[in-house]
């Protein structure tokens, strides 16, 4: 863990022509160097994205131009990672610069994969040594008095893929959660002119509470640290056929109005092939909405905007990656549908629970009701491709909403705003995909105005 923010660390200083002043007095800014300029913007949109950036993703950072004396392992992780090729991205005199940055964030995410198989460590193998060359080249620059650009920390990154064979992946052996539990303990401290005596107080009823609750099972009925119900399993639900997502609370009984009814009715149009004027008559007259969805038991967490109050400290989880089909031939109507999944961005207005009555409409009339929890979205017009390579960004949203299926709901992402347009970020790792059945139908592709 330490390994990989001293590594960090040390990029950022050079960056920044803070490392060890080796750049002072340089009669030529080397290609590595970021203007003072540009490195002042980078700090403030960093502090910035402190807001857009959901909690899920890592702890809120600094302003990394100013001050890092708070940054933490975990800190420079998720700046390097995540922020970096955003923020960094056309700062550098030298393309390849960044090219460097790009591979470093690749082989740092590799070597955190839940898993690594034999393949990925010969490409750590080679993949690190190729970037540490490199590295030598671009900052040491074979210069008797540059040397001090290769301490030991930079050289033992070629020693990360044997550390993973011995010890298995870098997840295994961090101590990330060591130094929450430190700052736990530190938030215990209450005296300051006995504070051992009342930190123990407090980590014995602390071990307690977890004794007894372990010991009658009382994880479902006990509430939640500072009494957030959102926490509470008995405020939550879980509707039969979605017990991959868990409604959290809160939640009302609202009445939709006729934009949302007009939007309900096209999505039920489009899942069962029928003319939207003969399900809006079977609608019910309310809906049941809540606050927040959890993606699995412990997965992302995302929020509605419209049935949330936002603190001025809180982070917007409101955004969100999902998957829609879509005719790859819909501007061509002589020619047969063809639906291809799509990934969208969008922004959860509200999610809610339409229950239908039986209906021979419908096809329905074999069962007593139909349960569906849906999400009112507004998507984002990403002027890239956003399942290829770059980084998908926006300006603006598209204007209308649009209802869909909340299985079609991958993760919860996040935004950075940098040089006038938005950009999506999202964590490393495998994404499940939504599951189409053959007679379902799910796309509503026609979402510009």
């Amino acid at each position: 863990m330490h390994q990989l923010e001293n590594l960090i660390q040390n990029l950022q200083q050079l960056w920044s022509g803070k490392f060890k002043q080796i750049d002072v007095g340089s009669s030529h800014m080397p290609p590595y160097r970021i203007s003072d300029h540009d490195w002042t913007e980078i700090g403030k949109a960093t502090k910035a994205a402190n807001a857009t950036v959901p909690a899920a993703f890592g702890r809120p950072l600094d302003n990394i131009a100013d001050d890092t004396k708070y940054f933490t392992a975990e800190s420079y992780i998720i700046w390097l990672t995540l922020f970096a090729p955003i923020l960094l991205r056309g700062r550098f005199q030298s393309a390849e610069v960044y090219e460097h940055l790009l591979r470093l964030v690749n082989l740092i995410n590799q070597c955190l994969a839940f898993s690594l198989s034999g393949a990925d460590m010969e490409q750590q193998d080679a993949g690190w040594m190729e970037w540490y060359k490199d590295y030598e080249r671009i900052y040491y620059q074979y210069q008797p008095d540059r040397l001090s650009t290769c301490p030991l920390t930079m050289h033992s990154v070629i020693h990360i893929p044997q550390n993973i064979r011995d010890s298995g992946p870098k997840w295994a052996n961090w101590c990330f959660q060591m130094e929450r539990y430190c700052g736990h303990l530190v938030r215990m401290i209450a005296s300051r002119q006995h504070p051992y005596s009342g930190l123990n107080h407090r980590i014995f009823e602390a071990e307690a509470l977890k004794i007894v609750i372990d010991q009658f099972d009382l994880h479902d009925r006990l509430p939640a640290p500072h009494g957030r119900p959102s926490e509470n399993p008995a405020f939550n639900r879980i509707v039969p056929g979605y017990e991959d997502y868990t409604l959290v609370f809160p939640h009302s009984t609202i009445t939709p109005s006729n934009d949302l009814r007009n939007r309900i009715g096209t999505h039920l149009s489009t899942r069962y092939g029928i003319d939207r004027k003969h399900i809006m008559p079977v609608l019910p007259a309310t809906v049941e909405q809540w606050g927040k969805a959890r993606i699995g038991g412990e997965g992302d967490l995302f929020r509605s905007h419209l049935g949330n109050s936002q603190g001025k400290r809180s982070r917007d989880a409101t955004f969100v990656r999902y998957e829609l089909l879509v005719d790859k031939h819909m501007n061509n109507r002589r020619l047969p549908p063809e639906f291809v999944p799509t990934i969208f961005y969008g922004q959860v207005q509200r999610i809610f629970v339409l229950v239908i009555p039986s209906n021979s409409t419908l096809g329905t009339q074999a069962q007593p009701a139909t349960t569906l929890v849906l999400a009112d979205i507004c998507p984002v017009d990403t002027d890239n491709d956003a399942s290829s390579g770059p980084i998908p960004r926006f300006k603006r949203f598209k204007g209308r909403l649009e209802v869909i299926d909340i299985s079609c709901v991958h993760s919860v992402v996040g935004r950075i705003f940098d040089r006038g347009a938005w950009h999506i970020i999202e964590r490393p790792g495998g994404i499940k995909h939504a599951l189409f059945s053959a007679e379902e139908d799910l796309s509503d592709a026609d979402v510009d105005e």
